[in-house]
């Protein structure tokens, strides 16, 4: 006990010669107050400060009730009953919890314009209404014909956080966050919780009054009390009961809609709070996972009506500030809708595609800071968000919100400004990264949408963020599905412009030659077989060669080159199918012959057998080192059996031995 006491007065006591007029009038309240303690214990003052904590609480407490004292006076005895608050046991104060709960009240009537007795008395209060236990605030709303000076204390913390002094005002909030907190998580009992919801539920009515009263004094114009209940509510609004959280927000957001755009960005960041599971990172155990199955409804329900409120709070195109606040409230209530199973079931997903599709307008934004946020929030959508919307609508045999998101993408693809360009191609690259075209075909209109525009008047850097959106698909979807939408209508026999009746300078124009270098440098990264080269590509280029070949006999030197170039740019693809394909044995097998022919017949060439061999020696490779699956193979495929893969590993090295055999 000794060592308590002297922890709790040691900063008092090693400055007690300090030129500061708080600390010195603290020391000379502590001296008489340990003076008096010395005389009640009936010895001499000791200067160790040795006696029990208890004794400085109550002779503490008793200078408190003394009512004539100076504000410099209780400032100092507030200051050392806090240094006392925390070091006593929390029995000690729910035993007293409701004499001392009527002195701070007290202090804080008295003295609210006395700045340090008014922080101090707001930290006491936090640390003794913390303490209580949940049955203490229960009984008290039990007691409807007399209000409890624990409420009445609650109440009055309540008022300080909205309080014009920057100080006060944050130290209310920190300490209504805490109580709420503390009373939530039932830190200060120990098995039966029962009266944790009853106790949130009295605290929560006390909420709502005093914030609901304070935004209805406010008006649109003069609006300074509601931007502070804000702050307090980003604190608590995690923990506050869904009935008490509705109807303050009903009143904010209202209120918000025709404020000022100070009070609009304050709504947004309370919101942000709101779709935050725990905004404090604190963990707490009063989370909505541990709330009760109706109270988990109503949150809920409060989650995605509030979504609603937002989505038609849009601020005006010119206020950056709100439109960013706006975009970050909207992203945490797309985040929070995928991450919780209950809100899917509740129609999560048709919001989060509400909110592509109210937030794509911003792309083009004359203000550069919104335009760039709203992309980061829509590809972040993207990213997170559509992978659980499209195995979510897949299990459900539906897939309306899925392609809302495509045809909103699809439409941020059609915007005729250059500026917005940038941020859609990566926006389409974002979903393409994460969604396989042949699953879910309307992604399609997706590839056709960039294909148009490639048609276009791109720059080189707009071209390159263009194909790196195509380069996307290809490696999550694999070649043959993005040929299957975009196919490279090569300039053969078959090529539709030429079935047409039109020239083969069409054929050239018509053809998607500029997909070439993205197969390249995509396919070996994405799911492909080897034996689509060979069974669709590898007839075309041998058609080309021989045109090639063909065309100066008749005087079209210019077409010759043209088809020349083609071809070199198609067998610089074949290398990129020979990297870990995933029919890798079977094509072994199958084209082995005719691959070792090619090179033999191809001597003289020195690019397309550079091409060839450079291919084959991937293939090797990946024979060898590989365990037979190419990037993206199936689960069956890629198999994690240990005697499977020791049997793959046997038989790779095999496969290439018999390749070499060949006579290559």
């Amino acid at each position: 006990m000794a060592n308590s006491t002297q922890e709790a007065f040691h900063e008092v006591r090693s400055r007690r010669n300090s030129k500061e007029p708080r600390l010195r009038q603290a020391n000379i309240v502590l001296d008489a107050v340990t003076e008096v303690i010395a005389q009640q214990y009936g010895a001499e003052k000791k200067q160790g400060g040795d006696f029990p904590l208890t004794a400085y609480f109550a002779a503490l407490m008793s200078f408190l009730e003394r009512r004539d004292s100076e504000g410099s006076m209780v400032a100092a005895i507030m200051f050392l009953l806090g240094k006392v608050l925390k070091h006593v046991s929390p029995a000690v104060l729910r035993s007293r919890s409701e004499r001392v709960a009527t002195l701070m009240c007290r202090v804080l009537t008295d003295h609210s314009e006395e700045p340090v007795a008014c922080r101090w008395g707001i930290e006491c209060g936090k640390m003794l209404l913390a303490s209580l236990h949940p049955k203490q605030w229960a009984q008290s709303n039990k007691a409807a014909q007399k209000i409890s000076s624990q409420a009445h204390l609650f109440r009055a913390l309540l008022l300080f956080a909205t309080d014009l002094r920057p100080r006060i005002r944050k130290s209310a909030q920190a300490g209504v966050a805490d109580i709420l907190e503390e009373t939530a998580a039932g830190t200060n009992i120990e098995g039966d919780t029962t009266a944790i919801r009853p106790a949130m539920n009295h605290l929560g009515s006390i909420v709502k009054e005093v914030l609901v009263g304070e935004l209805q004094q406010c008006t649109p114009k003069e609006c300074q009390g509601a931007m502070f209940a804000c702050g307090l509510l980003q604190k608590i609004i995690h923990v506050l009961p869904p009935a008490a959280a509705r109807s303050v927000l009903d009143k904010l957001f209202e209120l918000a809609a025709k404020g000022s755009p100070v009070l609009l960005i304050q709504s947004m960041k309370t919101a942000e709070s709101l779709f935050s599971e725990d905004p404090n990172g604190s963990g707490d155990p009063d989370s909505k996972q541990s709330r009760s199955g109706k109270e988990r409804d109503l949150q809920n329900r409060l989650i995605l009506d509030s979504m609603d409120t937002v989505l038609a709070m849009r601020p005006h195109v010119a206020d950056v500030d709100a439109n960013l606040a706006y975009l970050k409230a909207l992203l945490q209530g797309a985040r929070s809708v995928c991450n919780d199973s209950d809100l899917i079931g509740m129609g999560g997903l048709s919001r989060v595609a509400a909110i592509v599709s109210t937030i794509h307008p911003a792309l083009i934004s004359p203000k550069g800071e919104v335009a760039k946020a709203s992309a980061t929030v829509l590809r972040a959508v993207m990213a997170e968000c559509v992978p659980v919307i499209v195995d979510r609508e897949a299990k459900a045999g539906t897939g309306v919100s899925y392609d809302e998101i495509v045809g909103a993408v699809v439409t941020i693809l059609s915007y005729r400004y250059k500026t917005a360009w940038q941020h859609a191609f990566a926006i389409a690259s974002s979903l393409l990264r994460k969604v396989d075209v042949t699953k879910l075909k309307s992604t399609a209109r997706i590839l056709l949408a960039l294909d148009s525009l490639h048609q276009g008047t791109l720059s080189n850097k707009e071209r390159k963020y263009l194909e790196s959106a195509i380069e996307a698909a290809i490696m999550k979807s694999g070649i043959e599905a993005v040929l299957d939408v975009l196919p490279l209508e090569l300039p053969t026999t078959n090529c539709n412009a030429i079935r047409d009746g039109g020239t083969l300078q069409s054929a050239f124009e018509r053809s998607r030659s500029w997909l070439l270098p993205v197969m390249q440098s995509a396919v070996k990264n994405g799911p492909h077989r080897l034996a689509y080269f060979f069974q669709v590509i590898w007839p075309q280029l041998e058609e080309m060669e021989k045109t090639s070949n063909a065309l100066p006999k008749i005087g079209k030197e210019a077409e010759a080159k043209m088809m020349a170039g083609l071809v070199e740019k198609i067998w610089e693809c074949f290398p990129s199918f020979c990297v870990l394909p995933t029919d890798m044995y079977e094509a072994l097998g199958k084209y082995a012959m005719p691959w070792a022919k090619s090179i033999q017949s191809r001597k003289d060439d020195a690019k397309s057998c550079g091409c060839i061999c450079k291919g084959l020696a991937s293939f090797v490779g990946s024979v060898s080192d590989g365990p037979g699956v190419g990037v993206g193979g199936s689960a069956e495929e890629d198999e994690d059996d240990d005697d499977a893969e020791t049997k793959e590993d046997k038989k790779g090295p095999g496969y290439a031995e018999r390749l070499l055999k060949l006579g290559v």
